[in-house]
């Protein structure tokens, strides 16, 4: 979620001092974790730490992270994501990124 669609970080965006990783219950299942569970995501840049939020608005096979937090919490988000700047406008806009979930 772009941080200029934010008024204020919502506390839903983190939990327990780790970002919000949001799955459906679906795609949790695959990954053999649940609500609660702490995760590490990595992508081709980097890892991230999390604590997964079940969320069945998440599209099957996707990891919802927000964006524009306190990299205290566990990490950036950009570092397992796959961010361009938007032609028009330069905002950060995502393309499409594999990450892996691992539970710690």
């Amino acid at each position: 979620m772009p941080p200029q669609t934010l008024e204020a970080v919502a506390l839903e965006q983190s939990r327990d001092g780790l970002l919000a990783a949001r799955l459906n219950a679906a795609t949790a299942k695959a990954v053999r974790v649940k609500e609660g569970h702490r995760v590490r995501l990595s992508g081709s840049s980097g890892k991230v730490d999390a604590v997964v939020v079940i969320d069945e608005s998440v599209m099957d096979g996707h990891v919802l992270l927000p964006l524009g937090l306190d990299k205290s919490l566990g990490g950036d988000p950009l570092a397992v994501a796959s961010a361009l700047p938007e032609p028009v406008s330069g905002v950060q806009a995502f393309a499409g990124c594999r990450v892996g979930v691992e539970r710690i």
